[in-house]
């Protein structure tokens, strides 16, 4: 999961480069999500609070704390979130060397929409987020599906239903065992948290008493016997990323 946060005060241009980014991530089949946010004050919260992989899209004048200052305290927080300078300005160009800057797009750019697209696959290459696909033979068809887009898998009575995000929460179904499944994704992360679920630990969002929330909002149920086990997998894997 990429996090990308843009801070504007503008909210059309907000929304301008939210469609951008979402168009060319859905595009790509990278697993995603984008905050907005208005001023400084509230994306550092937000930075403060992430522990995934970000990107920060900063306009450079705002209100309340601008671009450069938020940009430096961001810095401070963390040397592993990108940051990209959106701005109306280039005579800011050399504070965005100081905090390390990825890009400095300008927003009047006749070829906007392209320097963004090419600043994220920078930022990509550079955390090296290869996009895994497996071909899958469903009863709705042969489908190949990104692998980060795999939420979690569920089986009942020899029905395997794929839960998949970023395709409106899309299910494919076919007829299989839940071992073959997991056999074939154990390499991938997926981790067996009942007799009946197989999840995707990337979209695990937090394990409960007995219950794994998933970032869809599904709430699956982990037997007393696998509590333990499913509870370590998920902060192991919460401290590799």
């Amino acid at each position: 999961m990429i996090n990308i946060a843009i801070c504007d005060d503008e909210k059309p241009f907000q929304e301008k480069m939210r469609k951008i980014i979402a168009l060319y991530m859905e595009r790509k089949e990278v697993e995603f999500s984008i905050s907005t946010f208005g001023n400084g004050r509230d994306l550092l919260k937000y930075c403060t609070e992430s522990d995934q992989e970000t990107i920060v899209f900063l306009d450079i004048n705002m209100d309340v704390v601008d671009g450069i200052e938020t940009a430096t305290r961001i810095r401070e927080l963390s040397s592993s979130i990108y940051i990209v300078f959106v701005t109306a300005y280039i005579k800011y160009s050399l504070e965005g060397y100081k905090v390390k800057a990825v890009r400095y797009i300008i927003k009047g750019d006749k070829n906007f929409g392209q320097s963004i697209e090419e600043c994220i696959d920078v930022i990509l290459e550079d955390m090296d987020y290869g996009v895994k696909k497996l071909e899958f033979y469903f009863r709705e068809g042969k489908k190949e599906l990104s692998i980060d887009n795999i939420v979690y898998i569920e089986s009942n009575l020899h029905t395997i239903t794929f839960h998949v995000s970023r395709c409106n929460s899309k299910k494919y179904t076919m007829t299989a065992t839940l071992n073959e499944i997991e056999n074939r994704l154990n390499e991938f992360g997926f981790l067996r948290i009942h007799q009946s679920f197989l999840i995707n630990l990337s979209h695990l969002k937090i394990v409960r008493t007995y219950i794994a929330e998933m970032d869809d909002g599904t709430e699956l149920p982990i037997p007393r016997t696998k509590y333990r086990i499913v509870k370590d997998a998920y902060v192991e894997y919460k401290g590799e990323i």
